[in-house]
């Protein structure tokens, strides 16, 4: 788990000036067409097609998310879904993220995320990167710091024919605080 305390926008680079941050009220096809072509490189993952995020994020009763779409010309390049909880500071959490490879479309999303947030008057924005993956690394170099005692995970590996050396290979995972109970 990584964790923002300041904001440190970068300025958005010339090559994602097409790109467009809007947010979704209902799923759509496009969802589909980005988890087809998103899933290609992100290794082992919960689905997140068009299906899934319906029942994880929109028709989700007592969650009040915010689910934004990275599109250039109405082609989906990326999505962050988005928390807000309140205390004695709001704290941000970025739910879910997915997106295409190439083009510099993680930095464009991670970027897009936190104008939203500090528009929105968050004090720490926590996101849920596995460690050792280029998401880890984008988040440190927007100056997130990993939690000290980090998230504990189980697995249960089914089939039993599953190559272990890949399982428990890190870089072949993409989780979020989608996949965890509780968010």
């Amino acid at each position: 788990m990584w964790h923002l305390r300041e904001m440190k926008l970068s300025r958005r680079s010339v090559s994602d000036s097409g790109l467009v941050f809007s947010p979704l009220s209902r799923p759509e096809q496009r969802l589909d067409d980005l988890w087809q072509e998103a899933s290609k490189h992100i290794g082992n993952a919960r689905v997140r097609d068009q299906k899934h995020l319906a029942w994880r994020f929109f028709n989700k009763p007592g969650k009040a998310y915010s689910f934004w779409l990275l599109h250039d010309k109405g082609v989906p390049m990326a999505y962050a879904v988005m928390a807000t909880k309140a205390g004695n500071f709001r704290t941000g959490y970025v739910i879910d993220f997915l997106f295409r490879t190439g083009r510099g479309i993680p930095e464009s999303l991670f970027n897009r995320v936190m104008q939203q947030m500090a528009h929105d008057k968050i004090d720490v924005v926590k996101c849920l990167a596995v460690a050792n993956s280029s998401v880890a690394d984008l988040l440190e170099k927007l100056g997130f710091q990993p939690e000290p005692e980090g998230v504990k995970m189980i697995g249960w590996i089914h089939p039993p024919a599953i190559d272990r050396s890949h399982f428990f290979d890190s870089s072949h995972w993409h989780i979020t605080y989608a996949d965890l109970d509780g968010t």
